[in-house]
């Protein structure tokens, strides 16, 4: 796994006014960067007396849907991947189809921090994601058009595929919706045997 830049910050003062140097470095260049960076605050004069580091987090398609949705990414890691441009959502085949497929869009454009996605590129999601059509995808987004949640005049004029407020609006709320259920089939269940055991004492008692 790669190392994660860290950005470089010193600064310094001259005749009371504060000057800032920065640099993204790496941690084996960290020192000699650090001491490049003194050596052009002293250069005009200034006095070094700060020196910052900080890890620069890279920013992925998990932690850009999190933002977007305002859902833990452990959460959303269990129920949609990112690999190489394709999105993948648990049991998408489960879900109904505008729902799944407003979704799928979602996730592309937040994550992959895309305005659009090409008709291609997004058959190929569907079919990843086993989304069976009983009607050609060109039915499906003209369905999506019709309801509103695409952008009817790009899709028309270029073959592109883009969200409009109202599909980014279904999107959550069908993301919202498949993460309650989620959750609500794990909450554990009284088993059989301490329901029949609780009615005996019940029965007893009387």
């Amino acid at each position: 796994m790669s190392e994660r830049p860290i950005n470089l910050r010193i600064t310094g003062q001259i005749k009371g006014f504060q000057i800032a140097l920065s640099l993204e470095t790496a941690k084996e260049s960290l020192k000699n960067d650090t001491q490049f960076l003194i050596g052009l605050i002293e250069e005009v004069g200034a006095l070094p007396f700060k020196t910052e580091e900080k890890i620069l987090l890279t920013e992925g398609p998990l932690e850009r849907l999190e933002k977007e949705l305002n859902v833990d990414k452990s959460t959303l890691r269990s129920i949609i991947g990112y690999k190489e441009g394709m999105v993948q959502i648990a049991r998408a085949s489960q879900l109904q189809v505008a729902d799944a497929m407003c979704m799928l869009l979602f996730a592309y454009e937040k994550g992959f921090n895309e305005s659009a996605i090409a008709f291609d590129q997004f058959d190929s999601l569907v079919k990843q994601n086993g989304i069976k059509l009983t009607y050609p995808l060109t039915t499906g987004i003209f369905n999506l058009k019709k309801g509103g949640y695409i952008n009817a005049k790009l899709y028309d004029e270029e073959k592109q595929i883009s969200l409009s407020p109202k599909g980014d609006e279904k999107a959550i709320s069908a993301f919202k919706d498949y993460i309650a259920g989620k959750e609500a089939k794990r909450t554990p269940r009284v088993s059989k045997k301490i329901r029949n055991a609780k009615k005996r004492q019940v029965y007893h008692e009387k």
